[in-house]
């Protein structure tokens, strides 16, 4: 169940070292889901014409979600960014977010992934003994990657 629509949004920013950062904005729920379902639409091909506002879609976008996180990821050199969003916000075209005063799209400026949220996991305790599985891992890692979180 989503929260409800008038729920401010946070941004989180969690990387391998210090504390997470919240970033609380002045922004709905529901102003979010609106503007990423009219950005899907404005890019999918239901308005690509001239008179297309698909890029003031993806700046107001951009301002909301990544504007307010660029200082510090600029200052801890964060260049990939993971997104963990809930369903209703999971439409947004991340990728194609335009960042106005730079003239680039997100794609041109991080490298940028989706990751399943929470509520999609079936966290149910189930006993690995006896199941057939490949299990991997590494004993050092060269570059821990940093991620973008938001709820």
């Amino acid at each position: 169940m989503s929260p409800p629509q008038q729920y401010k949004l946070d941004l989180l920013i969690i990387t391998s070292e210090g504390q997470p950062i919240r970033v609380p904005t002045n922004i709905t729920r529901q102003e979010v889901v609106k503007a990423g379902e009219d950005l899907w639409k404005a890019i999918y091909g239901y308005n690509l014409g001239e008179d297309s506002n698909y890029k003031e879609l993806a700046a107001k976008l951009y301002s909301w979600l990544i504007a307010p996180l660029e200082a510090q990821l600029e200052q801890q050199e964060i260049d990939n960014l993971l997104f963990i969003m809930p369903k209703d916000l999971r439409i947004i075209p991340i990728a194609a977010l335009y960042d106005q005063a730079n003239d680039q799209y997100l794609v041109e400026k991080y490298s940028s992934g989706f990751a399943p949220s929470f509520n999609l996991n079936n966290n149910t305790y189930r006993s690995v003994k006896g199941l057939k599985m490949l299990a991997m891992g590494a004993s050092e890692f060269k570059r821990l990657y940093r991620k973008l979180v938001i709820k």
